[in-house]
Parts: structure tokens; C-alpha cells; sequence
């Protein structure tokens, strides 16, 4: 068995800006930090907002809340992927995203993760110090593949450590501390405290994502799981959904708060529609017109016609290698 929790990442906005270093292209960079969806106030110098006229215009396709606020854009996302799919050179930027969790796993796994010494950093509870520290139960170890008489056996020795520990606790002898260390079987779960890398969880992927443990291959679907892990850790390419402008009836349907492509057709008798990302907001009469902050609405009665949507900017896929 192994548990995985208190998953944390860090590092995006390094990684970025340190990936673009080598052709000089920050003035490219798409992502950054948001800090104004709960609070409009908070969006004070947001470079989206410039050509907006103040309202937000972060593309929504690829807007991803990581380090609880940071979004990373579509550009940065597409270079990314192409980087790190072009080998350990162009993708080393990789190594500048850390995470760090806490796992626990039997010994015989984390015997198999110790071969990984580079980009790696673990502390561990220790079995010196704290061995003696509890009684020994069954959910101490990984035992669920054991068969019945197996699973005897290992409660035998279990019965046997909590004698040894019983004595130790008694006596303090170094002796019994032997015969639990000694006797402790690989099954036992240790929990540690771990600090990776994209780059080095790219690496255990691509060796263990079929391996006969299950605690790897659980272990591997976890990091398929971090932000955009099945790309830039699984090596699995996003195939963009369709982009063929919204018909009427489904634009109707969205929610309040999602984000929609607004791209002005001709100038509206009665409003300027400005081409850009908005967000649907509740209006006086949301059955007739689209709200949607500057312009503050747009005529249903006028789509197809001054303006159409899109679920995001309509453009081509097409990125330089930097």
C-alpha cells in the first residue's frame, strides 16, 4: 500500500522565466499571478488587463490555479510541452518545479526509491529512535496481497516485536532494540517527508508506470495528477477540443463566471463590442442580451451578426521552440 497527501508545488514562475531565458522572450510569457478573482480591486497593474479596458482577459482553456494563484498561460503551457518532450536538455526548466508530500509506503518500496539520489530530498520517521514507540498492529504493514496463512505468519511476528518491545520498554537493553530492528519485515510502512522535481518524476514515470508494485504504479498515477502531470510529467499530448464558434443555444446555457471568446463581427448600434475574453454575468434581462462587463451586454437578437463566441481565442497552433 502507499498514501500520498499533503502534496504541495512550487516553482512555476521560475521555471517560466527561466525557460524563456535562452532566447531572451519574456515579453512572450502568457502566465502569472492572479489575484483578483475574488477581489476586482486586486487587479491593479494585471498586464491582461490592458487592452481590456480593466476587465480580466486570461485565456479560460488553459487557466489553471496552481501555488493557489498562479495561472499558466497558453504560450507558456504549448513551449513547455515542446521543451520537455524534446529531451532533458531543452527540458530542464523541469527541474525548477519542486513538490514536496508526505508518503507512506512499505520498506521494499521506499528501498526502490532510495535508487533515486538526484533531485531528491526525504526525511523520514525514524525506526532508531521511535521504534519502540507504539505497539505494533497489522495496519503497520502492507499486507493485502498476503494469503491467509501468510497473514498468520506475519501476526506471529508481530506478537513477537511487541514482546521485544514490551522488554525494551521495561528494561531499556539494547538487546531487545536488536531483535525488533532485526526482525522487523520489509513490509513495514514508513512514512517520509519528500521533495521531488517535474524533471525526476518525468524519469520515475517513464521506468515505472507499468512496474509489477502497485505502490509504483499507484505512485505514477499521483503524478499524473499534479497541474498539467499528464503532460509534462507523462509525456501525453493535449489534443485541443474543438473551437468552432458557440451556437446561440449554447451560449445561452453556460453559467454565470464562465469565460467565453467575445469576437466583435461589426461595430453594434448601440454598444462597441471589444474582441477579448469575458466571463457571463447575471444581467437585467440575461434572455435577451449576453452580460459580460465592457461592453456590459450584447443583443442576442445581433449574434451571428456584429458578434460571435468562441470557448476560446481563435488562433493557430503553432509555437517556436525557445
Amino acid at each position: 500500500m502507499i498514501q500520498i497527501e499533503k502534496t504541495e508545488i512550487h516553482g512555476w514562475e521560475t521555471a517560466i522565466r527561466g525557460m524563456r531565458n535562452s532566447w531572451e522572450s519574456w515579453a512572450k510569457s502568457d502566465s502569472g499571478w492572479c489575484m483578483g478573482d475574488s477581489d476586482p480591486d486586486l487587479c491593479a497593474g494585471c498586464k491582461w488587463l490592458e487592452a481590456n479596458f480593466g476587465y480580466c482577459t486570461h485565456p479560460a482553456l488553459l487557466k489553471e490555479e496552481i501555488d493557489g494563484q498562479f495561472c499558466v498561460g497558453e504560450e507558456d503551457f504549448a513551449l513547455m510541452v515542446k521543451l520537455a518532450n524534446a529531451g532533458p536538455d531543452h527540458g530542464k526548466f523541469l527541474r525548477m518545479i519542486t513538490v514536496t508530500a508526505d508518503i507512506l509506503a512499505p520498506l521494499y518500496w521506499w528501498k526502490e526509491f532510495d535508487t533515486y539520489k538526484v533531485g531528491t530530498v526525504a526525511n523520514s520517521c525514524s525506526t532508531m529512535h521511535k521504534i519502540h514507540a507504539k505497539e505494533f498492529t497489522l495496519d503497520d504493514f502492507s499486507h493485502e496481497h498476503l494469503r491467509d496463512e501468510a497473514a498468520e505468519t506475519l501476526k506471529t511476528i508481530i506478537r513477537a516485536l511487541n514482546c521485544c518491545r514490551e522488554m525494551h520498554t521495561e528494561t531499556g537493553r539494547k538487546e531487545d532494540w536488536w531483535q525488533m530492528i532485526q526482525l522487523l519485515p520489509s513490509s513495514y510502512n514508513q512514512r517520509r517527508t519528500v521533495m521531488l522535481n517535474y524533471a525526476v518524476l518525468r524519469n520515475i514515470h517513464k521506468a515505472r508506470k507499468s512496474h509489477k508494485l502497485d505502490e509504483w504504479r499507484e505512485f505514477c498515477a499521483w503524478a499524473e495528477t499534479l497541474p498539467y502531470g499528464k503532460e509534462l510529467i507523462a509525456g501525453n499530448n493535449r489534443t485541443p477540443p474543438p473551437n468552432d464558434h458557440l451556437t446561440l443555444d449554447e451560449l445561452q446555457d453556460m453559467e454565470f463566471g464562465d469565460w467565453v471568446w467575445v469576437q466583435a463581427l461589426n461595430l453594434a448600434s448601440d454598444a462597441d463590442i471589444v474582441t477579448g475574453y469575458y466571463r457571463k454575468m447575471d444581467g437585467y434581462r440575461p434572455e435577451d442580451a449576453f452580460y459580460f462587463g465592457y461592453p456590459e451586454w450584447a443583443q442576442y437578437a445581433d449574434y451571428g451578426k456584429t458578434w460571435t463566441t468562441y470557448r476560446r481565442k481563435p488562433k493557430e497552433d503553432t509555437h517556436g521552440m525557445d
